[in-house]
């Protein structure tokens, strides 16, 4: 009976590891309870160590805006910020929430340097009085929240918001 018991015993125990390897594989996939999916945006992102946690400037989207425009905006809020003074310490790349509750299902983070009063509204005013990826800043959300908005936070508090809607002040037409 004992030779009949161990085999059985040895096949459920292997079986119960291999089913917990493959739960963790599955769960290296997912980010607080999402699946996310990360797509290269095929342009430099040098990253500097801050020395300590820097804040975030972040583009979001609720729909897929296309990779260029996200690539295209990426560029351009990068060269906005650099412009006002804001150091950016690195960038991510375009992260797609896949499934879950995770909102909004497109993000590209900027870790930035917002220390002071200053720095948040420079970076706010820069933001505000630019037109990114042909799109035109604006202070109120649209109902659809824009092609994409960005936001400016620290830790978990959220500083402030620009949409961006429509073309820009040179007459630029959408980026389809």
């Amino acid at each position: 009976m004992l030779r009949i018991v161990s085999p059985i015993f040895l096949l459920l125990m292997t079986t119960a590891a291999c089913g917990g390897q493959t739960q963790m594989q599955k769960h290296d996939m997912k980010v607080g309870g999402c699946v996310i999916d990360t797509i290269p945006l095929g342009i430099d992102a040098p990253k500097t160590d801050p020395g300590r946690i820097p804040e975030r400037i972040t583009i979001k989207a609720v729909h897929d805006a296309g990779r260029e425009t996200f690539a295209r905006a990426a560029r351009e809020l990068a060269e906005i910020l650099r412009a006002s003074g804001i150091a950016v310490f690195g960038r991510s790349e375009l992260i797609h929430v896949t499934a879950g509750a995770c909102w909004p299902p497109w993000t590209i983070t900027f870790e930035v340097d917002l220390q002071g009063p200053e720095k948040v509204e420079a970076a706010r005013k820069a933001v505000l009085g630019s037109s990114i990826a042909g799109l035109a800043a604006s202070e109120t959300r649209p109902g659809d929240y824009g092609r994409f908005f960005v936001g400016a936070g620290r830790g978990s508090s959220d500083l402030w918001t620009v949409w961006f809607d429509g073309a820009g002040p040179a007459g630029e037409k959408e980026n389809q």
